[in-house]
């Protein structure tokens, strides 16, 4: 066998792997080299367990980013000038950040540490092992690429790795830095715990140059043209969904100022599907097989009414309105087959005045109607582990407590409903505040909760808080005015808006799915918001992590699902979305935001 000269090897892999993976394949490289650029800073003080480090977002620094703690080692001396050039440092622990403030950031060990004091180096992404798993048989090249794009890590051979890799990916005992794990058409970078930092989709064709795509994140959404068009336009797959940390900006070659840094829109914009949008706000959006016909539909509910669409081939059609009457205004939507016909109720969270008149829609002979009113029931779909998506509901209590009573399964009896087994779950749960997940590692179950003040919490099935988050998360403009037990009648207006709070998911892989809105949150009445994404996060037994969020939109998230509403065997992230109003007394306009996943 001929001898090659190590340098040419790798220059042979490089020009292969960009031989046989086109353009759009390549281009992560780029994502991947930003992501794990180097950053040097110094430790602050210690803070309760953790340290504070003199790095936040503006240096793309983001939750779960691991930094090395340095100590100066022996000089490096000139023999010649007998010049100090340098120090052969050395790592003596890892930093891993938990949370990122304004000006700083907390970080926590990893593994056993030493001392670690104010003032040490710290360099994110440096000198920290690095293995490279490819599960395709024909990644060298990649591994090639992606050794050149990051050459702060010490990474171990292609060969060696290959032969010692498990069967499917799982954490090594003992290592302690980074693990890239290559799949079909996906590269995952994951960190000492095996937690997912950044995945980057690897392969696929380009973006065919007539897609028609939603505006870029930043960008207000214009009103839709009143001309025919269909509800959505297809657009390539790709970057809407972001790994964690999101990019915060791509600079574009052109005679610009330095100070000015533009928006790579055609990155920003592929994978992205939105529909006209209505001069109404939506309040729901629920997908699945609904009328028996072998297709998906969409049923997109309104304060008043639910309109039955079908999406396919880049078009869309209404095929059915169901009203649910002015008296009664919806304020969720959740389906289920609970009759085993194979086909979704539809079971619509509603209030008349200040109580609750739930309901339930379906498809018959007769078409698609209200089979029953007046139910004195909450609805929401959660996913339990070890049964999948399950219909559960709870009751509204007196003017005390707009939840009470147990939350229960709920089962079908024709038309009709009644209580099932109780969900076993600690206070102060309630039906519209919680998601179990498995935590990766810790072998037990636990619940993701969302707070009455929207803060992500997650407790034990025994009821012991085990982490909570300082953001909000979550963000409901969806209310009943309720009798306010502290106002007096004759004090005028003695009502209070009792919220209701967003709508908490499960991801494919077990990630917590979770709407993100920015706007009023502290407003007891009348709350507002105006920007919105989805984040998916993971709990590692320890904590909850990010792992890929989509693009930020402008409004207000109502609803959202994980779901193939375009029935082409891939699910997507639907979003329904609300943009502000058109004036002081103008209709608030919506429309559905559809994320490709790959």
């Amino acid at each position: 066998m001929p001898f090659f000269p190590r340098s040419l090897l790798v220059a042979v892999l490089l020009l292969a792997a960009s031989a046989i993976l086109p353009p759009s394949a390549s281009a992560f490289i780029e994502n991947l080299a930003r992501d794990f650029k180097p950053v040097s800073g110094v430790v602050i003080m210690p803070a309760k367990g953790e340290f504070l480090i003199d790095l936040d977002a503006k240096s793309n620094v983001a939750i779960g980013d691991l930094f090395t703690v340095m100590q100066p080692g022996e000089k490096v001396v000139h023999p010649v000038t007998k010049e100090v050039v340098g120090t052969i440092d050395e790592v003596k622990a890892i930093l891993q950040v938990t949370r990122v403030k304004s000006g700083y950031s907390y970080a926590k060990p990893v593994g056993a540490a030493p001392e670690i004091n104010a003032k040490d180096a710290i360099r994110r992404f440096e000198n920290l092992p690095a293995i490279f798993w490819d599960y395709t048989g024909e990644g060298e090249a990649v591994y090639a690429q992606v050794k050149q794009a990051l050459p702060t890590l010490e990474w171990q051979e292609y060969a060696a790795t290959q032969a010692t890799k498990p069967e499917n990916p799982a954490a090594a005992v003992g290592f302690q830095g980074l693990t890239f794990v290559l799949k079909p058409g996906k590269l995952e970078v994951r960190d000492p715990a095996f937690t997912v930092l950044r995945a980057y989709a690897v392969g696929g064709a380009a973006a065919p140059a007539t897609a028609t795509i939603a505006p870029a994140a930043g960008i207000p959404v214009a009103a839709a043209p009143s001309v025919s068009a269909p509800a959505m336009m297809p657009a390539p797959t790709g970057a809407a969904i972001i790994a964690a940390p999101a990019p915060t900006g791509s600079s574009v070659v052109g005679d610009f100022s330095p100070a000015i840094v533009r928006q790579n829109l055609a990155e920003a914009e592929r994978g992205v599907w939105v529909s006209p949008a209505v001069k109404e706000p939506l309040v729901g959006v629920e997908v699945g097989e609904l009328d028996g016909d072998g297709k998906l539909e969409t049923a997109l509910l309104y304060a008043h009414r639910i309109d039955i669409t079908r999406f396919a081939d880049g078009a869309s059609e209404t095929i059915a309105q169901v009203d649910l009457g002015k008296g009664r205004k919806a304020l969720a939507i959740d389906g289920a087959d609970l009759n085993g016909d194979g086909q979704l109720e539809l079971y619509i969270t509603a209030a008349f005045d200040d109580r609750l008149s739930s309901m339930i829609v379906s498809a018959g002979a007769d078409g698609y109607q209200v089979r029953k009113t007046n139910i004195n029931y909450y609805f929401r779909n959660v996913d339990l582990p070890g049964e999948g998506v399950v219909l559960l509901a709870q009751g509204m209590g007196d003017e005390h407590q707009d939840f009470a009573g147990p939350i229960f399964r709920v089962q079908g009896n024709g038309n009709d409903i009644q209580q099932g087994a109780k969900v076993e779950v600690p206070n102060p749960i309630r039906l519209y505040s919680f998601s179990p997940l498995t935590a990766n590692g810790s072998g037990g179950d636990s619940i993701a909760y969302l707070s009455h003040l929207d803060n992500l919490q997650i407790f034990s099935a025994s009821g012991e808080k085990l982490w909570e988050g300082s953001e909000r998360m979550g963000g409901s403009e969806e209310f009943i005015t309720r009798v306010d037990p502290t106002k007096r009648p004759q004090d005028g207006d003695n009502t209070r808006d009792a919220y209701l709070q967003a709508r908490l998911g499960r991801g494919d892989a077990g990630e917590i799915l979770i709407p993100v809105n920015e706007g009023d949150w502290f407003r007891a009445r009348g709350k507002t918001f105006r920007k919105s994404k989805l984040t998916a996060m993971v709990w590692n037994g320890q904590e909850l992590l990010e792992a890929w969020h989509t693009r930020e939109q402008n409004g207000y998230m109502a609803d959202f699902r994980l779901a193939d509403i375009d029935n082409d065997g891939q699910k997507e992230v639907v979003m329904a979305i609300n943009g502000a109003s058109t004036g002081l007394l103008g209709a608030r306009r919506s429309s559905l935001y559809v994320f490709e996943m790959q």
